[in-house]
């Protein structure tokens, strides 16, 4: 039987173990409650701040610094759009940066309705039914069947090297391409707008999409449609032809409707092509210089 002494003991023994329970209870009821409040993005091109944020903070208790950062150590990724991977920095209890790792796109085919997206190897890394700034499309190349996370089904493989050497040098000059046109014989044709660039193959390549850079910076392609010739690097200085067509002159079956344009680059420019006071309007007009 137990005596006095001892029930006060085992009563003071529940005590202490209901006060620690509680003060467990309330420091985990705490620390859950203490939100993210910031979230820093870094790293997105392709996706927004907000889809980011939409896919990986979803859900009732998504935005606690502890569920998030469980999450982020043991739980599964979430999956984003034209993203590979991503972490997330915790600066402080109530701030996080999350790093975006996007996927390397080079081009895009449309493919029954859908934009598909394929890195430098020819994979298809992504479908969408967005376009994305930036992406050119890409068309000649064939192809029985689409698979994403698979390598297009084409005949010849060279052509995604064709693809990758020109669609970086573009990116590096800042080239704003609508599409890239490759046939069997790895021949480039650019689109910019309504002006269709014959680009030939990649020798010189770096060389031609420099002086194609010049010609548009200089404005000169600006409301104008016809077909640029850059399929050689033009060194002696007489810039490049541009011909357009007369739609008029075609409709009134006065000419076969093509004219020609020479437009040169800044640093092509001599005293030859220069015009003097003499010349009319019109033979200023075909020799158009930045």
């Amino acid at each position: 039987m137990m005596t006095t002494n001892q029930k006060v003991t085992i009563d003071k023994k529940w005590v202490v173990l209901a006060v620690i329970f509680a003060m467990i209870i309330i420091t985990v009821m705490g620390v859950l409650s203490i939100r993210i409040q910031n979230v820093n993005v870094v790293g997105n091109e392709q996706c927004s701040n907000e889809e980011v944020r939409n896919h990986i903070l979803s859900g009732n208790m998504s935005q606690s610094t502890v569920v998030v950062w469980f999450k982020s150590r043991f739980g599964k990724k979430a999956n984003i759009p034209f993203v590979q991977k991503y972490d997330i920095e915790f600066n402080s209890m109530s701030e996080i940066t999350i790093n975006i790792y996007e996927k390397s796109l080079v081009g895009y085919i449309d493919y029954m309705g859908t934009y598909m997206y394929f890195d430098k190897d020819g994979i298809v890394v992504e479908s969408s039914e967005n376009k994305i700034d930036g992406i050119p499309k890409i068309t000649g190349i064939s192809f029985d069947y689409v698979l994403l996370h698979e390598k297009l089904p084409v005949d010849n493989d060279k052509v995604f090297n064709t693809i990758l050497n020109l669609t970086q040098t573009l990116k590096k000059n800042e080239l704003p391409i609508d599409k890239i046109h490759v046939n069997e014989k790895m021949e480039s044709i650019l689109y910019i707008k309504k002006v269709k660039v014959l680009l030939g193959d990649n020798k010189d390549l770096s060389e031609k999409i420099t002086e194609l850079k010049d010609i548009f910076m200089s404005g000169k392609l600006k409301n104008q449609s016809g077909t640029l010739d850059i399929t050689s690097v033009n060194r002696e200085g007489t810039g490049y032809i541009l011909k357009t067509e007369d739609k008029k002159a075609v409709k009134d079956n006065k000419t076969d409707g093509n004219q020609e344009s020479n437009v040169q680059t800044g640093d092509n420019q001599n005293s030859d092509n220069q015009t003097d006071d003499s010349q009319n309007n019109d033979n200023q007009a075909d020799n158009m210089q930045p």
